[in-house]
């Protein structure tokens, strides 16, 4: 069958659960909440599609995964301060992140695997099942996440 594999981050981590009442962070905006809740958001709606996947017997399986922390040009945007403090950290994180060919191996993984074949709605790092948010697990929360994604968007059902 057919895979859906959406590339997320461990900073999904980050937010408890989604707020509903400020869904796009217009009354207290922070570039690292906003992008944990984001991440949160595909996570959820990672696991609801797949549902959807299985309500519709289609024969496509939908995960999710963290690549790790990747040496990338990510920072190159972001304000001066935090590009600043990333060269600052840069030898030390050099010994941690992972290069753009180590980080492909989980997407790899869980787009290839054959032990993954009839795996669905699941969170990936490392090529190994990993706990997702808490919140993520919350099936009323991802239905109310993807319809709100969806009204957002103009598609309507």
């Amino acid at each position: 069958g057919a895979r859906i594999v959406n590339v997320n981050s461990s900073l999904h981590h980050l937010p408890k659960c989604f707020d509903f009442k400020d869904p796009q962070m217009e009354k207290n905006y922070e570039m690292f909440s906003a992008y944990g809740r984001a991440k949160l958001a595909a996570v959820q709606c990672t696991y609801e599609l797949q549902r959807r996947m299985v309500e519709e017997k289609a024969d496509v399986t939908v995960n999710c995964l963290h690549p790790g922390q990747v040496m990338t040009d990510v920072s190159k945007n972001m304000h001066w301060i935090l590009r600043y403090g990333e060269l600052m950290f840069y030898p030390l994180m050099y010994l941690m992140r992972k290069t753009a060919y180590q980080g492909c191996f989980t997407s790899v993984h869980v787009a290839t695997s054959p032990d993954l074949a009839a795996v669905g709605g699941k969170y990936f790092v490392n090529c190994r099942e990993a706990r997702s948010n808490p919140s993520s697990y919350n099936k009323e929360e991802a239905k109310k996440v993807w319809e709100l994604s969806c009204k957002l968007v103009g598609i309507h059902r």
